[in-house]
């Protein structure tokens, strides 16, 4: 029988001279064991012009740039098997041109990079498990990416879009169990968003938006048991919102916005039993809301506002039964805290520590439930209403 050897292509398309390179197709299609390819179109001048490898079977790698004033552009990797890596580049001024990554099996690598990137796409699949991806997109305006992995204990790096972010987008969804995901855009973020859907148990979630977020969002939904979320607004947040949604029990989600948070939104639901919500907003929050839904049995919810906090909104809301609230505001001015609570045994506390000007509106419905509420200094307002037997409030001014 003859031995199949690993087969190496390269294929480079580079021209010069002022001769324009458009309209050109490099296409590869390789099967078996071990196998490369190497595709450049590397031109001041590409346009038009695409790249599309094919590779089934193991170990194999497969590596394309475009590069140079890359306009409608396309690349695609379609891999089948285990153990293949998948590398794109589109640099040097992207503009309206695609990358697709398709992978099929397990222990799967991609990486992708979009730089200069003005309305163009990223779209990668990978179904299997204990496959990886790492995916940038650099000073981007009006692109995208959009991510999908089917599959247990997969792991998306979306380094993300950073320096000069305007209109673009990522977009992750997960499905299978013990998935790992983290996203982040920074360095000025204008109208953009994130928004991530996974389904499955003990997956988790980290995103951030930092230094200088302006009409942002980060919107994360997840569907099942013990999953984490961790969602960041940092350094100079403007008219942006975190909204986490969980549903099943188990599960942690927090957000935390920080140092100079104006007219910004913190939003945290959660549906299910023995579920901990919490959202923190910290040093200069103007404005801003922070609020967590909670509806279910044993469930902890946390609030915070502090550092120089001013006309800042807490809401917390808890529908079951032996809840816990916690609702602080701290060095604060013209801050309202509201509450609550609709079942049994449920336990509230809300602190307003050195403000002035603090409002705080405690509802309990039910029996046997608890509240306390904390206020310092000036111009202090608390309302507290209990409707059932056996409760018990205090109020301390």
């Amino acid at each position: 029988m003859k031995k199949l050897e690993p087969l190496v292509i390269v294929i480079i398309a580079t021209l010069s001279g002022g001769v324009v390179a458009s309209n050109n197709t490099t296409l590869v299609d390789q099967q078996g064991m071990g196998n490369t390819a190497n595709a450049n179109q590397v031109d001041p001048t590409a346009i038009n012009n695409l790249i599309d490898v094919t590779q089934i079977g193991d170990g194999n790698f497969s590596s394309s740039t475009q590069s140079g004033d890359a306009v409608s552009n396309t690349m695609i990797h379609n891999q089948e098997g285990v153990g293949n890596m998948a590398e794109s580049f589109q640099q040097f001024f992207t503009e309206v041109s695609s990358m697709e990554i398709n992978q099929a099996g397990d222990a799967n690598d991609v990486a992708a990079e979009q730089f200069e990137s003005l309305g163009s796409t990223q779209e990668l699949n990978q179904s299997g498990q204990m496959n990886f991806m790492a995916i940038t997109q650099t000073d981007t305006e009006a692109s995208s990416i959009a991510v999908t992995q089917t599959g247990d204990m997969n792991d998306a790096i979306i380094m993300g879009q950073v320096f000069d972010i305007l209109g673009s987008s990522i977009t992750l969804n997960q499905i299978g169990d013990d998935n790992m995901a983290q996203i982040g855009q920074q360095s000025v973020v204008e109208l953009s968003s994130i928004g991530v859907d996974q389904v499955g148990d003990q997956n988790l979630f980290v995103s951030e938006q930092i230094m200088g977020v302006f009409s942002s969002t980060i919107n994360v939904l997840q569907s099942g048991n013990m999953n984490e979320v961790d969602s960041d607004q940092e350094n100079g947040v403007t008219a942006s919102t975190v909204s986490i949604t969980q549903v099943g029990d188990g599960n942690f989600g927090g957000s935390l916005q920080e140092d100079t948070v104006n007219g910004s939104t913190v939003n945290v639901s959660q549906v299910g039993d023995g579920n901990l919500g919490g959202g923190v907003q910290l040093v200069a929050v103007d404005s801003s809301v922070g609020s967590v839904s909670q509806s279910g049995t044993m469930n902890m919810g946390v609030t915070q506002q502090a550092g120089g906090t001013s006309f800042a909104v807490a809401t917390l809301t808890q529908l079951g039964e032996s809840n816990e609230a916690m609702l602080m505001q701290i060095t604060a001015t013209s801050v309202t805290a509201n509450s609550l609570q609709n079942g049994i045994s449920n336990m509230l506390s809300i602190s307003q520590m050195s403000n002035a000007l603090s409002n705080a509106t405690t509802t309990q419905v039910g029996d046997m439930n608890q509240h306390l509420t904390e206020q310092t200094l000036d111009a202090q307002t608390a309302i507290a209403t209990q409707n059932g037997t056996l409760n018990i409030g205090t109020i301390l001014q």
